[in-house]
């Protein structure tokens, strides 16, 4: 943890103004095209496959920015094979002036010693390999690497009308996986004020439980998915088609609840999930890791969760690398499909 939990809101805020972000705006329709890339997940032999994805899902969207959300490389955050399998990606980015911003998730620095790169040496070198490209949006008082917000403006004027906050959920506690910590939540609250926002972060919140997104079924109930194991064992879940869309193709592995909710992990005892309720511009957070999950809705409390496919073909996935692209509007709105390679080529031979 880099940061006191309370931390004066005035010094954050001008950290946020300090730093020299891209003029992101809304175009003259009032809209911005975002790009969500998870999992990639490549080994020190990148597969052309992913990379000729990306390529192709850029070339017929458009976006203004692509955020990734960690697991971007495969566990091969050794010095030599990083290089290779982040630059299979970061040259398509660079060959089509698409600009991007770097998260990470539990994979990205899971190795450890003087032969593998720290999350902060390779957010240094995804700076270095983007270029001009590169979205520097880090916020270094926060906790981990890649934690900050991206403003969207309005097509004219100064105006800031969206907020896209992305966070470093860290990689693993005793027992199970990290999230975010209560430094990174309490700034959030200080700056986000009421302009409506979008979060991305690669390990997913506990709520996805038992907020109505998902059903609680027996573990024998044909087609559920479940944990064997572990403190989220004991029951199956079924996809709330009443409120959600998409696939649910294995059951989440979010935060280990017991940090979720610890002091370390909260601030002044709201979860981050308390946090979005309290200040009510979130308008929906998506994250990675669980690789086959397709599935966006809103639960029981108004709160908008979803997933985005991975696009790796080196992990396990279902040999169809996908992203999700959003369409976020100047009125607050925004509208999400996820896209796959299978898609792709369905569009093309049409």
């Amino acid at each position: 943890m880099k940061a006191p939990l309370i931390v004066c809101c005035l010094t954050l805020a001008l950290a946020v103004r300090a730093q020299k972000l891209p003029d992101f705006r809304f175009d003259s329709n009032g809209q911005f095209v975002l790009m969500q890339l998870t999992d990639i997940q490549d080994n020190d032999q990148p597969k052309a496959r992913v990379a000729a994805f990306i390529a192709s899902a850029i070339a017929r969207y458009h976006p203004g920015l692509i955020v990734l959300t960690g697991d971007n490389t495969d566990c091969c955050n050794q010095k030599g094979a990083f290089e290779k399998s982040a630059l299979a990606f970061a040259e398509v980015f660079k060959a089509q002036h698409a600009p991007f911003a770097v998260a990470f998730g539990n994979h990205d620095s899971e190795k450890k010693g003087e032969n593998c790169y720290t999350r902060e040496e390779q957010y240094a070198l995804y700076k270095r390999m983007g270029g001009d490209g590169f979205v520097d949006y880090d916020v270094p008082a926060l906790s981990g690497k890649g934690s900050g917000v991206i403003p969207i403006r309005a097509a004219q004027g100064d105006a800031v009308c969206f907020n896209l906050f992305l966070m470093d959920s860290g990689d693993y506690v005793k027992g199970g996986y990290d999230g975010v910590r209560g430094d990174q939540i309490q700034w959030y609250e200080s700056v986000s004020g009421n302009v409506p926002c979008l979060w991305f972060q690669h390990i997913p919140v506990p709520d996805f439980f038992d907020t109505g997104l998902l059903l609680a079924v027996p573990t024998n109930t044909p087609g559920c998915y479940y944990h064997k194991d572990g403190e989220y064992a004991g029951k199956g879940y079924l996809l709330n088609t009443q409120r959600a869309t998409g696939l649910l193709r294995e059951v989440p592995s979010p935060t280990k609840y017991a940090a979720y909710t610890n002091a370390e992990h909260t601030c002044q005892g709201r979860t981050l999930y308390a946090s979005w309720r309290k200040m009510g511009n979130l308008k929906g957070a998506y994250f990675g890791h669980d690789h086959p999950n397709t599935f966006d809705g809103t639960d029981a409390n108004g709160i908008r969760l979803g997933y985005t496919p991975a696009a790796t073909l080196q992990s396990y996935n279902d040999n169809n690398p996908g992203c999700r692209v959003f369409t976020v509007k100047e009125d607050g709105t925004f509208t999400t499909l996820t896209v796959t390679e299978a898609d792709l080529k369905s569009m093309a031979s049409k």
